[in-house]
């Protein structure tokens, strides 16, 4: 069947009159959401719908704080390249050894993870003054991995670092300048630092110092200086420096707008499985911005992001799975990512939640339930969560429903 038709979903009956979900207000939500993505609207890294599964903290890069710095550590060390002199007691004395082997016990390389030793090796190398390993023990210091935890301590080993050029650490005393954690917030001593670090090619601060000038944080706006640090980044193979650059040039910001180039970019993103460029994917192929319409690979997209976390694609995604257009209805699924949304702050998904457990769809009853997720609508500023709430008052006033109710099957009443 096309990709739009079908029979429309109705949370209500002739008695409980909540929100009408028909094909029109399906479209009106989540085409409206889409045709705003495809017009390229500049992803905030603040937003809630960039923390999933690529776990920003506020800007490109995090979780540096947490002890995980993933992206591109100084020195990497993985299972196939873990050097012989890590694997040999002879040398456990060097200090790059016993970097290695804290890299190697902090994430699981040949041997369990275990933080504590991770962070003895780390302490080991940074008696010898091995900058990388004193890095790293500052990080577990800071989050408390693997010992107790001393921001204190570990503020003053990246202030060391950073002064004496070591560019991770600039990185890191920026970013947390920028969010006022464990020192006082100060944008322009932020901002200082990620250029001290973009300077050396260290492409989270790239990252960062380009959102800084596109939203003018410690400076004034300047879309160019955004999309050409962006660019940067991006050419250096950063995820989501790849989603906004391609955003960006799509839209036109601080540059000629190329809606097909823009599609390349944000593919080399969705490509690396970061979950907001996955989702601009399934938006693109769905509206033919800078690609052909493709309801298919929209679905697949789609079904990609809402896997990886984004609350966006997983509240269209199980609107999809609800109502079976384009894809074979699943409704036990659907209510899963509708879930796993709401959960994660989706205001939409947590009153179609609230709506589906009024009416029992695919559930049971549950108004006390329903009212839970009416009223976290309501505090994310879901416009029509204070109705909803004001009429399960007056249900449950005039006893229309019962707490529970075992479902009907009736998914899809006349």
């Amino acid at each position: 069947m096309p990709y739009w038709s079908g029979a429309h979903l109705r949370y209500n009956d002739s008695k409980i009159k909540f929100p009408v979900m028909t094909l029109s207000l399906f479209r009106k939500i989540h085409m409206k959401a889409a045709f705003a993505c495809c017009a390229f609207l500049i992803a905030l890294p603040f937003s809630a719908s960039h923390a999933g599964n690529i776990v920003h903290s506020g800007l490109p890069g995090a979780p540096v704080i947490v002890g995980t710095e993933n992206r591109k550590p100084p020195e990497t060390v993985s299972e196939n390249n873990v050097p012989e002199a890590a694997r040999s007691p002879v040398d456990q004395n060097d200090a790059k050894t016993q970097f290695h082997l804290g890299l190697m016990s902090k994430n699981g390389y040949g041997v369990p993870v275990d933080p504590v030793k991770a962070r003895e090796w780390f302490a080991k190398a940074a008696g010898q003054n091995y900058q990388p390993a004193q890095y790293q023990l500052a990080l577990m210091q800071f989050s408390g991995t693997g010992g107790t935890e001393n921001k204190s301590a570990a503020i003053e080993q990246f202030k060391k670092l950073a002064s004496e050029g070591y560019a991770p650490a600039q990185y890191t005393l920026g970013y947390l300048n920028l969010k006022g954690d464990g020192i006082p917030q100060n944008s322009g001593e932020a901002r200082f630092w990620f250029e001290k670090a973009a300077a050396k090619n260290d492409v989270r601060a790239t990252a960062a110092l380009a959102w800084l000038y596109l939203k003018g944080v410690g400076a004034p706006i300047d879309e160019k200086k955004a999309a050409v640090l962006f660019e940067k980044a991006a050419n250096m193979g950063d995820a989501y420096s790849q989603d906004q650059f391609g955003m960006m040039l799509g839209q036109g910001t601080g540059m000629n707008a190329e809606p097909e180039k823009a599609f390349l970019w944000i593919e080399k993103a969705a490509n690396q499985q970061y979950p907001v460029a996955e989702y601009h994917m399934a938006m693109m192929y769905l509206t033919g911005s800078g690609t052909e319409k493709n309801p298919e690979l929209a679905v697949k997209w789609l079904e990609k992001a809402a896997f990886h976390g984004n609350v966006d694609a997983q509240n269209f995604y199980a609107s999809l799975l609800y109502l079976g257009y384009g894809i074979k209805q699943d409704i036990p699924r659907a209510i899963g990512y509708f879930t796993e949304a709401a959960e994660g702050g989706h205001a939409e998904s947590q009153f179609l939640l609230g709506t589906i457990y009024v009416k029992g769809n695919g559930v049971l009853t549950n108004l006390k339930t329903a009212r839970n997720w009416f009223e976290k609508a309501e505090k994310n500023g879901h416009p029509d969560a204070k109705a909803a709430l004001e009429k399960l008052d007056e249900m449950e006033g005039k006893g229309r429903a019962t707490p529970e109710k075992t479902d009907t099957g009736n998914h899809y009443p006349s």
